[in-house]
C-alpha cells in the first residue's frame, strides 16, 4: 500500500513529470527535418521532367553520334583523295597532259542506263578538282569537331 501511494505521489509530482520543452523540441526538430525532407522532394524534377530530360539527352546523344560516324566518313575520302592528288601531280611532272586511269565522268541516267555527258582527264583540271574537295572536306570536318566539342 505505501509503494502504491509513492508511485501515485511520483505521477502526481511536477518534478518526476517529463519536460514539456523537451517533447515540443523533439517533435519540432522532427517536424523540422519532416520539413525539410518535403522541401527537398519538392526541388527535385517530377517523372515527367526526368523522362524529358532523358529523351533530349539521347537525342543530343545520339545526333553526336551521327556526326561522329560523319566524321569517320569524311577522314576516309580526304585520305583517298590524298593519294589521289599524290599520283596526279607526279604525272604532271611526268608532263602528262591526260591522265588515263583517273577521270571525273559527269553522267545522266537515260532509261535504263547511264550516259556520259562529258568527262575530265586533264590533269591539271583533275588536280584543281582534288584540291577543292580536300579543302572542302577538311572545312566540314573542322565544322563537325566543333559540334562535337560543343
Amino acid at each position: 500500500m505505501k509503494q502504491k501511494k509513492e508511485v501515485e505521489k511520483k505521477a502526481n509530482d511536477p518534478k518526476s513529470q517529463p519536460k514539456k520543452e523537451t517533447v515540443n523540441s523533439v517533435s519540432k526538430s522532427q517536424t523540422t527535418s519532416q520539413n525539410e525532407k518535403v522541401e527537398k522532394a519538392k526541388e527535385l524534377p517530377s517523372i515527367e521532367e526526368l523522362k524529358k530530360m532523358l529523351s533530349e539527352q539521347l537525342s543530343n546523344i545520339s545526333k553526336k553520334k551521327k556526326l561522329a560516324d560523319n566524321r569517320e566518313i569524311f577522314l576516309k575520302k580526304r585520305e583517298s583523295l590524298k593519294e589521289t592528288q599524290t599520283m596526279l601531280w607526279e604525272n604532271k611532272k611526268a608532263g602528262n597532259f591526260e591522265q588515263k586511269s583517273c577521270r571525273i565522268s559527269f553522267q545522266v541516267e537515260a532509261d535504263y542506263r547511264k550516259e556520259e555527258m562529258f568527262g575530265i582527264s586533264n590533269v591539271d583540271l583533275l588536280i584543281f578538282f582534288v584540291e577543292s574537295l580536300l579543302t572542302k572536306i577538311d572545312e566540314k570536318i573542322a565544322q563537325i569537331e566543333l559540334e562535337l566539342i560543343l
